[in-house]
């Protein structure tokens, strides 16, 4: 498992970074480990996994609000919520 995490952290350094000047993207812990789905196999990682790296590699957790929708599904100013989501910055083009 030692060897998944380190193949993740080097992916994620790659194209992410915990810092930066411009706008960031922002993500949840399942999302991801979805994204790294695609090459690391379903076991044994796990959102504890990812969370971990997420933290060790110094990413940052901003709160985000969630808006009600109407009925024609397009998101209204009333905040239903809030949830917190794990703050990026892209490196380089991809």
């Amino acid at each position: 498992m030692e060897d998944y995490q380190t193949i993740i952290k080097e992916m994620l350094g790659q194209h992410f970074s915990p810092i930066g000047n411009g706008e960031a993207t922002s993500y949840s812990t399942p999302g991801i480990l979805r994204m790294v789905r695609g090459v690391i196999p379903e076991s044994p990682i796990t959102e504890n996994d990812i969370f971990s790296i997420l933290t060790e590699m110094g990413f940052q957790k901003d709160l985000h609000p969630i808006y009600e929708q109407n009925e024609a599904g397009e998101k209204t100013e009333k905040i239903i919520s809030y949830i917190f989501l794990w703050r990026f910055y892209r490196v380089g083009k991809f």
